[in-house]
């Protein structure tokens, strides 16, 4: 469904190094648009589009294995872009997007996207900078995969979550996405038995609880120390 532009968009960090008028060029030529939880936003090897950026709600990018086990690579929140490999190289869509959450989101057109690129470097590097920070993200991720036990790949989850959305209440930081077992597995490569012992672990040891879907984390040191 698509909706008017005329409420202002919120700040987008990945465009504060792109000078306003450029910036607000390039927002301009988007159109919002909402959709309902469930929705399939993008399928891996689709052609390639549009760039969207989240505004409200939440998307989990994901890919499938050989195998057929559903892989997740991450989850994105609020003024996170969408799609942006496939609209910089015409290549097809690299993975699957499903909105988790009833979501609100600027779809900007691919040769929109390619013309203000070429008028403006500031926006490619803006775009640079996003791809190169997901390709560290990934390499880490795989990294720890190979390396690291399952309690270390579930802390820093946790963590990186905390520090990209976290809302400080009384009791603990907040992460304020519902997150089933299922979902935590997939993203960091384990078995939804093992991911639901270790939450027990933690929620007996007080480092962290659960309420409604959410993780609060309790104890941020012990899930540090669970990351060497």
């Amino acid at each position: 469904m698509s909706v008017s532009l005329a409420q202002p968009l919120p700040d987008i960090p990945f465009l504060r190094a792109v000078p306003e008028g450029p910036r607000a060029a390039f927002l301009a030529g988007g159109r919002l648009i909402e959709v309902l939880a469930g929705t399939q936003i993008m399928r891996q090897g689709e052609p390639a589009g549009a760039l969207l950026v989240l505004l409200e709600g939440r998307l989990r990018v994901s890919v499938m294995s050989l195998a057929g086990r559903e892989l997740t690579f991450r989850m994105l929140g609020p003024v996170q872009p969408v799609g942006e490999v496939a609209m910089l190289d015409g290549g097809p869509r690299t993975a699957d997007v499903l909105a988790v959450s009833t979501c609100r989101l600027l779809m900007l057109p691919r040769e929109h996207c390619q013309e203000m690129m070429t008028r403006h470097a500031s926006l490619g590097l803006a775009l640079i900078r996003v791809l190169c920070e997901r390709l560290r993200d990934t390499s880490l991720g795989l990294e720890r995969v190979a390396t690291q036990r399952l309690a270390s790949r579930m802390a820093h989850l946790f963590l990186k979550l905390a520090g990209d959305y976290g809302r400080a209440r009384p009791d603990g930081l907040l992460v304020p996405m519902r997150l089933s077992q299922g979902e935590i597995a997939a993203m960091v490569a384990g078995t939804r038995e093992a991911v639901n012992k270790q939450l027990a672990e933690w929620r007996q040891a007080g480092v962290l609880a659960m309420d409604r879907g959410q993780v609060i984390i309790r104890d941020a040191a012990a899930l540090s120390a669970a990351c060497e």
